[in-house]
């Protein structure tokens, strides 16, 4: 998946460690696909990717918790 935002991008050969920020995950080979959750204000949402609108449910917070790992958080949904 390629990782980006509106000023830049992150692709599978950058060797930088993204900041804190909110961002929107694209597929890599369909750069207007990204993820989606989808019904996450009710019990059962999902994870898709369909058409990248730049909509709340798919823009993404990320947030570094060392050793290169990150947790994620949908913007629309930050519990």
């Amino acid at each position: 998946m390629r990782v980006s935002t509106f000023t830049r991008q992150l692709t599978p050969v950058t060797r930088t460690s993204p900041a804190r920020g909110f961002y929107s995950l694209r597929l890599y080979g369909a750069r207007n696909q990204a993820m989606n959750a989808q019904y996450a204000a009710g019990v059962g949402a999902n994870i898709v990717c369909d058409p990248f609108n730049n909509e709340m449910n798919e823009i993404v917070e990320l947030i570094p918790r060392g050793n290169n790992l990150y947790s994620i958080h949908f913007q629309h949904t930050p519990g």
